[in-house]
């Protein structure tokens, strides 16, 4: 319809160039036109842009600023091209910030603030994904993985020697704890079990102090009793108890 209307104008202007009307309609004619190849490249455009092809995109609507400077349409279009791109870049040296703030944590052994920062990295990349390194994302996902089991791994450690302790296996429960605390200082449920073992510690001196002390009063030789509280002393060289003790007898 629309190369067929322009045809008759041009038989009108053959006969009559100077004919107004169909000058008149020709203009029209070619107005719309390039109102209706602006739209499509628009639309072109907005694909481009919803696939972060910022480049792409610019390209398309400079194409139509050339032809057409004063269009509206296309100006908006570019402004919101510049705009999206900013935000992906922002975002993506966010992802960057926090990815290198998750690494610095997991190398100090705090997996509580590792997962924090990869977590809102990981969300970060749902509006900017990597595009011409998807690669790295997979690498982000890795280590995120990565870090989620060792975190479980260390929760299920502690829970372990907490069952240690609760079945009267003490010194296993001191062993499991004091290796999670080695690797993980800075947990919270590390530094928890921590303050346990202290308190086990304790408590099973109190035990042995108070089972030390009945074997020595039950005991009538002298020198058996200094013998039980060599043996203890020896057992727990910092603790001044027994060596009180032995000076007394």
């Amino acid at each position: 319809e629309y190369a067929l209307a322009l045809q008759k104008i041009h038989v009108a202007l053959e006969i009559d160039p100077a004919n107004t009307e169909a000058l008149r309609m020709q203009s029209t004619i070619e107005s719309n036109g390039s109102h209706r190849q602006a739209d499509g490249s628009l639309l072109l455009a907005r694909q481009h842009l919803d696939k972060l092809a910022f480049s792409h995109a610019r390209k398309v609507v400079e194409s139509i600023l050339q032809r057409q400077p004063s269009d509206a349409h296309s100006r908006e279009m570019m402004v919101e091209i510049q705009r999206r791109e900013q935000q992906y870049l922002q975002a993506r040296q966010g992802k960057e910030n926090l990815y290198q703030a998750a690494v610095e944590a997991h190398a100090k052994g705090e997996l509580t603030i590792t997962i924090a920062k990869l977590d809102a990295m990981l969300e970060l990349d749902k509006s900017a994904p990597e595009i011409s390194f998807a690669d790295r994302t997979c690498a982000y996902w890795r280590f995120s993985d990565q870090v989620h089991s060792e975190y479980d791994a260390n929760l299920a450690a502690c829970a372990e020697a907490r069952r240690c302790f609760a079945g009267g296996n003490l010194n296993r429960a001191i062993e499991i704890g004091e290796a999670a605390l080695k690797k993980y200082p800075a947990e919270p449920w590390t530094q928890s079990l921590q303050s346990d073992i202290e308190a086990w510690k304790r408590q099973d001196l109190s035990w042995l102090i108070a089972d030390v002390d009945r074997k020595v009063e039950a005991e009538p030789d002298l020198d058996r009793r200094i013998e039980i509280l060599n043996g203890a002393a020896e057992q727990y060289p910092h603790e001044p108890h027994f060596d009180q003790a032995l000076k007394l007898m």
